[in-house]
């Protein structure tokens, strides 16, 4: 990781987030930057060419990010979620495949896996693969990528498929309908396939099978991802609102001070935000700490 270019990038971030946000759209520029500090591959492991970053520095680096635009810090999570779903899924030639691919190609990778939209179905195919129909909500840095993790149902088992497809292939539709309050530009939108194709390949996991003891790390990797960012929100709002009492706050006219900054209240209700920010971000390291000595025993 380019931790100067990283720097310079979040400065960048930092003075268009606001505007950027009510706009909504592509931050096609911005997630370059990043690519350019490096933050593709930073759970992609050493063994693929990554740079196999302890969950740590993973997590510090998207709580500095989401201080100042929570939405890129969004990608920049949920593409690490990506690299470890084909990590601890996928085959020895699947891991080279996408792994080295990732790094060789700048590979930025989104997501159709919402478990709780069963829209996708997935129907086997005489080769072993599977032919993908319907829609996905909620598929997080999908616009712009190149490949795309999937989780599709499928109807004769009554189980999940899991699978990696690029995201241009024939049949798949990414749409544009991401519209929330916050967060905009997140790439999470619908995605719609038609006819797709899912070749044998390309399955990484039946979920009749069972998970090896690192796997079953995927989902508190995905839920520290959120923790961070909403630690970071809080982190940025926090510091935004003292810098706007400090340069445009009036002290209430019967507080006894010159300055808004020295109103015991404000003091109080900063005092208070700062305590369980603090503590937050403290649970947040702790449960790092712990994810990352427990995803160092592999499948030990």
């Amino acid at each position: 990781m380019d931790t100067d270019a990283l720097a310079r990038a979040i400065d960048a971030l930092r003075a268009t987030a606001a505007e950027r946000d009510r706009a909504g759209g592509h931050a096609a520029d911005e997630k370059r930057w990043l690519a350019d500090a490096g933050l593709l591959t930073l759970a992609v492991p050493r063994e693929f060419g990554g740079q196999e970053a302890a969950w740590p520095t993973i997590y510090d680096t998207i709580r500095r990010i989401a201080r100042v635009d929570s939405a890129l810090a969004h990608l920049v999570g949920f593409q690490a979620l990506q690299v470890v779903s084909v990590d601890v899924w996928g085959s020895a030639a699947q891991r080279e495949r996408y792994l080295r691919g990732t790094v060789e190609h700048r590979w930025w990778w989104g997501n159709a896996v919402n478990p709780l939209d069963t829209r996708l179905v997935a129907t086997a195919t005489a080769d072993g693969g599977y032919r993908l129909d319907g829609v996905k909500g909620f598929c997080s840095g999908t616009r712009g990528s190149q490949r795309m993790t999937v989780s599709a149902h499928d109807p004769e088992t009554g189980r999940a498929v899991f699978g990696v497809v690029p995201t241009d292939r024939d049949g798949i539709a990414v749409d544009t309908d991401w519209d929330p309050i916050g967060q905009r530009q997140t790439d999470s939108g619908s995605v719609r396939f038609d006819g797709v194709v899912l070749a044998p390949d390309e399955v990484l996991h039946r979920s009749e099978t069972p998970p090896t003891p690192r796997a079953t790390l995927r989902t508190l990797v995905s839920q520290l991802v959120l923790t961070n960012l909403f630690v970071g929100l809080a982190e940025g709002a926090l510091a935004e609102a003292r810098d706007y009492v400090l340069a445009h706050g009036r002290p209430w006219i019967n507080s006894g001070v010159a300055q808004a900054s020295d109103d015991p209240y404000t003091l109080q209700r900063f005092g208070d935000m700062r305590v369980q920010a603090v503590a937050a971000a403290s649970l947040a390291d702790r449960a790092a700490a712990a994810l990352q000595r427990a995803w160092a025993r592999r499948d030990a």
